[in-house]
C-alpha cells in the first residue's frame, strides 16, 4: 500500500539530513559558544528562541487555512486512504509537483493532523540553521546569527513555522542549491556538483515556483564552466536534478495527458477535459503594462516595510517581510557589498528571481513575497553583513538599538496573537469554538462530522468549498463540476442530476453565507438550488450557527 512511497520518503530524509550538515553540530560546545555570544547577540538569541518555542506550541492546535485543507495535507489523505496515487481532478493541485506533501503524507501515517504541523515547525528550524550555516561559512559566525535571527523574526516565518504549507522547504532547497553552486564556483569539486543537481531537482519537485530560480543558478553555472572550460561537467547536475523532479512529470502525463499542468495545456491537451478545468487553476493578469512598470518599483518596498493591508492583495500575514532587511540592507550598499564574489551570486540571483517572479506570476495572482521567500533569506544575510562592516561606534549602538526594539516589537506582538490558539491547545476550548473564532478556521467542523457518521458506504458529495481536509468520504468539487457539465452551454437540472447519480454523488453540501461561493461557485449554486427544489430532495442536516446545508439525493 504505502510502500509505494517509502523510497521517496526515505530519499527526502536523507536530503533533509545532509542539509543541515548534522555534523557539525556539537551539542556539547553550545553553552560554551552562548557564553561567548556579546550581550547584544545573547538578547537577540533569547527573543528568537521565544518565539520559536511559543510557536511551537501552536503546532498541537487544530490545522486552519484555505491552502492547507484544500490540498497541502487534503491531497495526501486521500492518497493514503486509495493506497496509492490515483486520479484526482476534483482535488484542486493534485497534479502538481508534491515534494512537500510527500513529507506530510509521511507523517500523518504516523500520526495525524499535530505531526504535520511538526513536520512543517521542523522545516522551519532546519531554514533557520541552514541560514546560520550558510552566513557562516561565507562570512563569518554573527552574521549567520543575526540573519537567522531576522528571518526568524518575520511574520511570513511566524505564520509558516506551524502551518503546513510548501514555502518554507522551497526556501530550503533554494538556499541549499544556491550553497552548493558557490562552493563548485570555488572548488569545481564533482561531490558539490552532484548535491546542486539534487537540490535543485528537489527545488523543482517541492513547487513549479523553484524552476525559476533553478533555471538562474544553471545559467549562472554555465558561464562558470565555460569560463573554466568544463562545460560537459553541466550534464553531471542536470542527470541529477532530473531524476528528482522526472517522477513528477510522469505522475501530470498519467493522469492528465500533459507533464506540465496545468501549463502549456493548449499544446499538451487538445480537447482534453483538463484543459476547461486548468482555467480555474491558473489566475489572468489583473494590472496594465504602465501599472507593472510602476509596480514593480514600489512592490518590493511595501511588501518589506508596511506591517498593514494598504489594498485587495496585502495582509500582515502574505505580504510582510521584515523592515530592518530594507535597512541594513542600505547599509550594505553604502559598503560596496557587491565586491564579494559571493554577493555578486547573490545579486543576480535575487535580482532575476524577484523580476521573473513578478512579471511572470505575480501581475497574475496579486503579490506573493513567501513565493520569492528565499530572496529575503538572501537579503538578511547581506544586511547582516552590511551591519556588522558597520565602524562608527555611535551608529553601531544605534542600529543595534534598533534591531532589538523590532525584535522585541515582534516577539511581544506575536506572541499576543499565538494567545488564541492557546485555549485549545490546553483543552479550555472545543475544536468547533476555536475553528468559528479563528478567521481561517474550519467553521463547519460539525457538517463534515454528521457527513462522516452517515455515510458509511463512502458514497460522494458534491463540495461547494475546497476546504475538504475534515471530510473523510470521497467528494466532487461544485467548482469543476460546472466544467464538466459545460454549464455555459445552457446546461439544465436534469443535467445536474444525471452528472450527479453517474458519479455516484449521494450528498450535497453548501453554505448560503460563504464568500467563496461569491468567488468561485456562484454559477453552479442555483442550478443546485433549482434541482434540489425540482426534485424534492431531502434537506438533513442544517447548521443553523454558518446557514449551511446537507441533502440527501
Amino acid at each position: 500500500m504505502i510502500t509505494k512511497f517509502s523510497g521517496f520518503f526515505i530519499l527526502l530524509i536523507a536530503i533533509l539530513i545532509i542539509a543541515v550538515n548534522i555534523k557539525q553540530i556539537k551539542f556539547h560546545k553550545i553553552i560554551l559558544i552562548f557564553k561567548s555570544l556579546s550581550q547584544f547577540e545573547k538578547m537577540l538569541l533569547i527573543l528568537a528562541l521565544i518565539n520559536l518555542a511559543t510557536s511551537f506550541i501552536i503546532c498541537f492546535s487544530p490545522i486552519i487555512g484555505t491552502d492547507t485543507l484544500t490540498s497541502r495535507i487534503n491531497n495526501p489523505k486521500r492518497y493514503i486512504q486509495h493506497g496509492g496515487f490515483y486520479d484526482m481532478p476534483h482535488k484542486l493541485n493534485s497534479n502538481l509537483p508534491m515534494g512537500t506533501e510527500m513529507l506530510y503524507m509521511f507523517s500523518l501515517i504516523i500520526f495525524p493532523v499535530i505531526s504535520v504541523k511538526i513536520v512543517a515547525f521542523i522545516i522551519s528550524l532546519i531554514l533557520s540553521f541552514s541560514i546560520y550555516q550558510f552566513s557562516k561559512d561565507i562570512a563569518f559566525r554573527e552574521v549567520g546569527i543575526l540573519a537567522s535571527i531576522l528571518i526568524i523574526s518575520t511574520p511570513i516565518f511566524y505564520s509558516h513555522s506551524f502551518t503546513p504549507l510548501q514555502d518554507m522547504l522551497l526556501a530550503l532547497f533554494s538556499l541549499l542549491s544556491l550553497w552548493c553552486l558557490i562552493k563548485y564556483y570555488k572548488d569545481c569539486l564533482l561531490q558539490n556538483s552532484i548535491l546542486f543537481g539534487i537540490f535543485s531537482g528537489t527545488t523543482i519537485a517541492i513547487k513549479y515556483n523553484g524552476i525559476i530560480l533553478v533555471f538562474i543558478l544553471y545559467i549562472l553555472l554555465f558561464t562558470k564552466l565555460i569560463k573554466i572550460k568544463k562545460l560537459k561537467n553541466i550534464f553531471t547536475p542536470i542527470i541529477f536534478t532530473a531524476i528528482f523532479y522526472f517522477p513528477w512529470l510522469i505522475k501530470a502525463y498519467k493522469y492528465t495527458g500533459n507533464p506540465l499542468y496545468p501549463y502549456l495545456n493548449k499544446f499538451f491537451l487538445l480537447n482534453h477535459p483538463y484543459n476547461s478545468i486548468n482555467s480555474s487553476l491558473i489566475g489572468k493578469a489583473d494590472f496594465s503594462i504602465i501599472n507593472k512598470i510602476i509596480f514593480y518599483f514600489t512592490h518590493f518596498f511595501n511588501m518589506t516595510i508596511i506591517p498593514f493591508r494598504i489594498n485587495q492583495y496585502y495582509s500582515p500575514i502574505n505580504s510582510f517581510t521584515n523592515p530592518l532587511i530594507i535597512l541594513l540592507l542600505l547599509i550594505a550598499i553604502y559598503y560596496k557589498f557587491w565586491k564579494s564574489v559571493n554577493f555578486k551570486i547573490f545579486t543576480i540571483t535575487i535580482f532575476f528571481t524577484y523580476t521573473i517572479h513578478f512579471f511572470l506570476l505575480m501581475n497574475r495572482y496579486g503579490p506573493r513575497p513567501r513565493w520569492i521567500f528565499i530572496v529575503f533569506c538572501l537579503l538578511s544575510i547581506i544586511g547582516s553583513w552590511g551591519f556588522y562592516k558597520i565602524k562608527n561606534r555611535i551608529i553601531y549602538r544605534f542600529f543595534q538599538i534598533i534591531i532589538l526594539s523590532w525584535i522585541l516589537f515582534f516577539t511581544i506582538y506575536t506572541t499576543s496573537q499565538k494567545m488564541k490558539f492557546y485555549p485549545v491547545v490546553f483543552g479550555l476550548q472545543t475544536d468547533q469554538e476555536f475553528h468559528r473564532d479563528i478567521s481561517s478556521g474550519f467553521k463547519w467542523i460539525e457538517d463534515f462530522e454528521y457527513l462522516n457518521k452517515i455515510d458509511k458506504d463512502n458514497k460522494k458529495v458534491l463540495l461547494f468549498t475546497p476546504k475538504a481536509y475534515y471530510l473523510d468520504s470521497d467528494y466532487v468539487l461544485a467548482r469543476i463540476v460546472k466544467y464538466e457539465i459545460k454549464l455555459n452551454d445552457n446546461a439544465n437540472i436534469h443535467d445536474l442530476m444525471k452528472y450527479l447519480i453517474q458519479n455516484n454523488v449521494k450528498f450535497i453540501w453548501f453554505d448560503n453565507d460563504d464568500t467563496d461561493l461569491q468567488f468561485y461557485d456562484s454559477e453552479l449554486l442555483p442550478l443546485t438550488k433549482r434541482m434540489i427544489n425540482s426534485y424534492n430532495l431531502k434537506e438533513v442536516f442544517y447548521n443553523e450557527v454558518t446557514n449551511s446545508y446537507i441533502y440527501s439525493l
